[in-house]
């Protein structure tokens, strides 16, 4: 199944100042660059594409700085997939859940820690172990719609995630 909303873009980010990445209903990672045509107007063109998932991508998101260069990609399969930015090659993938990605976030603090949120669940991944270094399940109440990070009281950085009630979760 390729989602309820058809193969059109479903989720898209910046690839700093490149262009976009978007992901789309039939599982494939498209990114476009911008060309300036004139001085008030930039083109983007598909400078590449990749069948990302099986199944309808969710969220997507890049790191991009002089140390490194990656996507995460999450589908409605429930398949967390890290993508070399320059290469283009699968460089990890976490597959650990059986409902949709419904949000994914970079950790501001960790350039090589992101988080990922299903239905129910919640994970800290870290590239460096290629594997998940936390996990948040919960048993009951509404599913996650969405994922967040902010800097909390503490000064330290805490992940929000809301659920279709509008509770909010806090970690």
């Amino acid at each position: 199944q390729r989602g309820r909303l058809g193969h059109g873009a479903r989720c898209l980010c910046w690839v700093g100042d490149l262009g976009l990445c978007v992901g789309y209903g039939d599982g494939n990672l498209r990114c476009y660059y911008g060309h300036s045509t004139t001085t008030t107007k930039k083109t983007l063109t598909k400078e590449w594409e990749i069948q990302a998932h099986r199944a309808a991508l969710t969220a997507v998101v890049c790191r991009l700085s002089k140390e490194i260069a990656y996507l995460v990609s999450g589908s409605e399969d429930g398949s967390v997939r890290v993508w070399n930015l320059s290469t283009r090659q699968m460089a990890a993938q976490f597959a650990k859940r059986h409902a949709p990605v419904v949000g994914l976030v970079l950790d501001s603090e960790l350039s090589t820690r992101f988080h990922s949120a299903g239905a129910s669940d919640l994970f800290t991944y870290e590239l460096e172990r290629e594997r998940p270094v936390a996990a948040h399940v919960r048993g009951h109440g509404a599913p996650y719609t969405c994922l967040a990070q902010r800097r909390g009281d503490n000064e330290r950085e805490e992940l929000v995630a809301a659920d279709s009630n509008g509770s909010l979760s806090v970690w």
